[in-house]
């Protein structure tokens, strides 16, 4: 049922029903709900950011988050799916986690990055199937070819596609040690992430150490203290100790070592994302 009514969406697309429009227009109504809900006080604008997707204002954090690589940590991304679906399991039953998903998918705007991670997490749970694929490598494939031919507009998205080469990468390096694994996602995303001056050394130490902040205990809390004030005392003082602890860490200029454009990103992608394919496949017995 659920790719009966993706096709129909690819049909509606080919015969000029323009979905991007529509879908914008239905994100857009539900991102501002979502914005005018958001908390006050010190901290308004990560909230805005982190739970409906506002864009970060030019600033000091802004730069500090892009020199140590963790502005995808601000900016609504497929991790923060993954974040929300951790904890949301421990709360609703298995059949409400989808829906709950794809709603905040539509507050948080409805953008490439979260939609291409929210189909990539359904082919996941329906991997089983014979007709779906089912290595993450195919279901990486499968999900981000679904984007582009419901948004085909969406070549042209850099977060679209540093957001499906980061799904690689993690995949690739998901049988590494902790520590292993941080240091291979940098050296395997050092092409993809140089156009936003974020390839320093520096981003290891601060993802390894950060990063695991912000999905176990900041985004969790922000977003209880979203629907629920009381919390936002300890909330805005998670927040910062956080950005205390950033400040501590060594600075380095940012700098663009490459600055690949979008074409010959998609390209490696493409080739990176093929040979893994390619390698991965079983034929069924």
């Amino acid at each position: 049922m659920i790719l009966i009514v993706y096709w129909l969406l690819i049909f509606m697309n080919l015969y000029g029903i323009d979905l991007l429009t529509i879908s914008s227009n239905l994100a857009h109504g539900a991102q501002s709900l979502c914005l005018r809900q958001s908390p006050p006080g010190p901290h308004h604008h990560l909230y805005s950011a982190l739970i409906c997707g506002q864009s970060l204002p030019n600033s000091i954090l802004k730069m500090q988050l892009i020199q140590f690589g963790l502005i995808h940590c601000l900016v609504v991304s497929g991790a923060h799916l993954l974040f929300l679906e951790r904890f949301i399991q421990r709360l609703l039953p298995r059949p409400l986690i989808g829906p709950a998903l794809f709603l905040y998918s539509i507050f948080s705007g409805l953008q490439a990055p979260v939609l291409r991670a929210y189909f990539q997490w359904l082919f996941s749970q329906q991997s089983h199937s014979k007709p779906l694929p089912r290595n993450p490598y195919q279901i990486s494939l499968i999900s981000g070819l679904l984007c582009l031919a419901l948004f085909p507009q969406w070549i042209l998205s850099y977060s679209f596609l540093l957001s499906w080469s980061a799904s690689l990468c993690l995949h690739i390096c998901s049988s590494k040690s902790y520590v292993t694994k941080h240091i291979a996602l940098y050296f395997c995303l050092f092409i993809f992430i140089s156009p936003l001056g974020s390839a320093q050394p520096i981003s290891i130490l601060s993802n390894i150490l950060l990063t695991p902040i912000v999905g176990a205990i900041l985004f969790p809390l922000s977003f209880i203290s979203f629907f629920f004030h009381p919390l936002l005392k300890i909330s805005d003082l998670a927040w910062s100790l956080f950005l205390a602890l950033l400040n501590q860490l060594p600075h380095a200029p940012i700098s663009k070592i490459i600055s690949p454009s979008i074409f010959q990103l998609w390209l490696v992608l493409w080739i990176f994302l093929l040979s893994m394919v390619f390698i991965s496949f079983r034929p069924s017995k």
